[in-house]
């Protein structure tokens, strides 16, 4: 009775086979990791294109004189930041409306402006809105206009 209870090891032509497990094993880990893998290399090109983003700056000779409104300094400003990214990245579909110029500083009648640039590069593709700025590529900067003066008492 008690050599019943006790199991014998199979031998020979009643062993099971296991040589599909590791394929199974090796699908089954695959599923689950390629999400991730995709997932990093997604985020990976995201970050790097943020790095390489170039800063917005001013070309002062572009930008000099006297100014009577805000919106002429900054029409100004947009233009020369436009030239000098197309100038930089080559041809790129940055149009005016990516760049965002606040006058930040002045003091009326007076010599230099501070402004800050904002520079939206949209990513073609990315559906993530729950990203940094809705996944698109921003840089910022603020710039200090030596040879510009504003008139007005405000922007």
């Amino acid at each position: 009775m008690l050599s019943a209870l006790i199991r014998r090891p199979r031998t020979g032509r009643h062993h099971r086979s296991e040589r599909g497990v590791a394929a199974v094993e090796a699908g089954l880990i695959t599923m689950f990791l390629s999400p991730f893998l995709g997932g990093v290399l997604w985020f990976g090109n995201y970050f790097w294109q943020q790095q390489e983003m170039y800063e917005p700056t001013v070309t002062q000779t572009e930008v000099v004189g006297v100014f009577g409104t805000c919106q002429d300094l900054v029409g100004a400003v947009k233009g020369s930041v436009l030239t000098n990214v197309n100038n930089v990245s080559g041809s790129t579909g940055i149009d005016l409306d990516d760049i965002a110029v606040t006058v930040v500083d002045f003091v009326p009648d007076q010599i230099g402006v501070d402004v800050h640039i904002s520079v939206r590069v949209p990513m073609v593709g990315t559906m993530a809105s729950w990203l940094p700025d809705d996944g698109d590529v921003v840089s910022e900067a603020i710039v200090r206009l030596e040879n510009v003066r504003l008139t007005v008492a405000s922007c």
